[in-house]
């Protein structure tokens, strides 16, 4: 550990242990506190002590929590928010990740148990850092300086005589191993299929998802992600002298090594030829055994390979202890299907339904069953994450992902946020979970830090399972630049998307930043012209119309209303609610159109009754008097939240009040309900707050403009 910066260090750690207690303290406000960037910090953080920020802030916690169990009679619990832990159950992990032992071992073998040889151990005695912590921290690790300076004599005296056989006597041994270098990561390239069967292209993509998710559960091991893998897997024949001056694969990915290879058939006897190269050079560092058995027996191939990778890295004897079952190969096709069907849109049927197949043969099939629930109806949810946190095979990445989107679910938002930035502290190139804080930051009115962390990513290239990924970014980026009034930017980000990964989002984005940059009709309906033969033209009308509203430019609101309405009524979407067309309606002023629409709705989609009763709580607010608008509030009873079905969350039921207040006109009460709702921890969706088209009425209040206000 190399410290070159001790007045840095020191000033890290007493701001840590100033917000020791704050679940919301995280890299980013360690930064800030420090006057540096996030990747500043983590630079800093990085030469001096060889750990993360994220893992820095992490040490101190539980170091703290160590010395409650021992001085204490607080629980667990409890310990774990006094160090800024707010879920115990993630306390527990880490501390036993961290520790060897779980807390509440801690105090039946207080004289017993030491973490020596753990590296929360050494930062500890570490003599700067130990000087700095034992004050805040005393832990009674630490030793007498005469008797250590005597223990210290006697193991040198002891390494020269024993080191000269040592080496002699371990030469052999220590010549098949690989030594990480510290804190690097491995990333696994999906296997090239030389089978010469297409159908047989999952296996590679198998083989890289399951090797990189286990072994980056194995402590001193860091692999990365899967879905990193996948994103920067064209650039993988870039060389490190490369003449256009593009990043690497390694660089992109920062790995330091690669573990590549193929696979073969012959006479359904299939065939595994693996070695770990450098990620720089591109040369090979070792060439496994060749793995071989009968084609139905491939996932027990792919988990022996992990074990030979495994004992290369680590004690042969912990290989033998981790032996792990895979999920069967049928579930794990089912799963990457799920994953690839998912490109083509944000939620379509055929995705649900191969993770449905894949969580129907595997239960325990962690990340299958987590991406699921994007798609089941959301009283189904909690289900799905009960039967998860219990499942005892679950990794620690995985273990994040389920924390982010339970948080979600749960409408913790800020607490989904900090789980993002947990893993991004330790590893900033992380692709989900860029994209994902990317979204939670907007959503919470930081466009500025939304647009930092969406920095991180890379654009990536076509392929299998990118562009539901790269659907999130480029809204997001979007659209904190539109919130932030960067026209010009985000025209010129629009305009770098190639070809070939344009989707859904961008035809909408153009109109919003258009509209936004004061462009006229005429331009847009020349925008939209070039979208005209797409089965969404009519929903881009829609959209025009939206936008202009909320610009309070009433004439063209309706003519691309109007022209939307005439294209609707000819082709009526029945199956999803006929929204588009309702939309249309309300949008051009004819409430008793709408109305009478969504009345014929309910008599057709029964499964649809409550949102569309609240769309037409919405119509009838419009239309009604004083004694009428109390009678729709009331309607709710003692719901706190109800599905509208812009988003897959449920809105706060302070949120659809507000809505039926502004559109009747009681402007005061309807900033009053947004500021509770805001409160409750409702997000900002593309579609809410000042862009919601029943909130038009608000938006030359002061106090709403305040209150939508985005943070710097």
């Amino acid at each position: 550990m190399d410290l070159q910066s001790g007045s840095f260090i020191q000033s890290a750690i007493e701001i840590v242990l100033s917000n020791l207690d704050d679940s919301d303290f995280n890299g980013n406000e360690l930064a800030s506190a420090l006057s540096l960037s996030r990747e500043q910090t983590h630079r800093k953080l990085k030469k001096s002590t060889s750990l993360s920020t994220g893992r820095f802030i992490r040490y101190i916690r539980l170091l703290k929590a160590y010395e409650y169990l021992l001085k204490t009679d607080f629980t667990g619990s409890e310990i774990s928010f006094k160090v800024g832990f707010d879920n115990p159950s993630y306390f527990n992990k880490c501390f036993k990740d961290d520790f060897g032992i779980s807390p509440g071992e801690i105090k039946k073998m207080e004289d017993t148990f030491s973490p020596k040889g753990k590296d929360i151990y050494e930062f500890y005695l570490h003599p700067e850092i130990h000087e700095i912590l034992k004050k805040a921290i005393p832990l009674p690790w630490d030793v007498d300086s005469t008797s250590k300076k005597n223990y210290q004599s006697l193991i040198w005296i002891a390494l020269l005589i024993i080191v000269p056989f040592g080496i002699y006597f371990f030469q052999k041994e220590d010549s098949s191993k690989f030594h990480l270098p510290q804190n690097s990561r491995i990333a696994i390239v999906p296997l090239k299929n030389e089978t010469g069967n297409s159908q047989l292209n999952s296996i590679g993509e198998i083989a890289s998802s399951w090797i990189a998710t286990q072994l980056d559960n194995v402590e001193g091991i860091k692999t990365v992600p899967a879905f990193t893998v996948d994103e920067y897997l064209p650039s993988l024949g870039v060389l490190s002298n490369d003449q256009e001056n593009r990043p690497t694969f390694s660089e992109l990915v920062d790995a330091r090594n690669l573990l590549i290879g193929n696979y073969y058939l012959s006479n359904d006897v299939i065939y595994f030829d693996v070695s770990l190269i450098d990620g720089i050079s591109l040369e090979s560092i070792y060439h496994f055994p060749i793995k071989k058995g009968h084609r139905d027996s491939v996932m027990s191939i792919i988990e022996e390979i992990r074990l030979d990778v495994l004992g290369l890295l680590v004690n042969l004897e912990d290989v033998k202890i981790g032996k792990l079952k895979p999920p069967s190969y049928d579930a794990y096709s089912a799963y990457l299907k799920g994953l690839a069907e998912m490109k083509d849109g944000l939620y379509p049927s055929k995705a649900y339904n191969y993770f449905r197949e894949a969580t129907t043969l595997e239960p325990n099939f962690v990340m299958a069953q987590i991406f699921m629930s994007w798609f089941v109806d959301y009283s189904k949810v909690d289900s799905i994450m009960e039967r998860v946190e219990k499942i005892p095979t679950m990794t620690q990445y995985e273990m994040s992902l389920y924390l982010e989107q339970s948080n979600m679910f749960q409408r913790r938002y800020k607490e989904a946020l900090q789980v993002c930035l947990g893993i991004l502290d330790d590893y900033q190139q992380d692709y989900y979970f860029n994209i994902m804080a990317g979204h939670k930051y907007k959503s919470l009115f930081m466009p500025e830090k939304a647009l930092e962390v969406l920095a991180q990513v890379q654009n990536p290239n076509v392929n299998e399972m990118g562009l539901i990924w790269h659907y999130f970014k480029t809204r997001n980026k979007a659209e904190s630049l539109l919130m932030l009034h960067r026209f010009d930017e985000c025209v010129e980000y629009l305009k770098s998307i190639p070809e070939d990964l344009q989707n859904s989002a961008i035809p909408e984005l153009w109109i919003s930043t258009y509209v936004g940059m004061g462009k006229g009709r005429g331009s847009v309906d020349s925008l939209l012209n070039t979208y005209r033969d797409q089965s969404l033209y009519p929903a881009y009308l829609v959209h025009a119309a939206l936008e202009y509203q909320l610009k309070s430019n009433d004439s063209s609101s309706k003519y691309f209303a109007n022209k939307a309405i005439e294209f609707l009524k000819e082709f009526p979407n029945e199956g999803v609610g006929d929204y588009d067309l309702i939309d249309a309606y309300f949008l051009a002023g004819d409430l008793e159109n709408a109305e009478s629409l969504i009345n014929d709705r309910l008599k057709l989609q029964p499964k649809l009754k409550l949102e569309l009763e609240i769309y037409l709580t919405y119509v009838k607010a419009k239309r009604s008097s004083f004694n009428q608008i109390e009678n729709l509030l009331n309607q709710f009873g003692d719901q706190t939240e109800l599905k509208w079905r812009r988003h897959e969350y449920p809105y706060h039921i302070a949120y659809h009040k507000a809505r039926i207040l502004a559109l009747a006109g009681f402007k005061k009460e309807a900033i009053s309900q947004l500021a509770i709702a805001k409160e409750e921890g409702q997000l900002r969706h593309y579609w809410d707050y000042e862009r919601d088209i029943f909130l038009v009425s608000l938006f030359d209040d002061p106090d709403f403009q305040k209150l939508v206000q985005v943070e710097s």
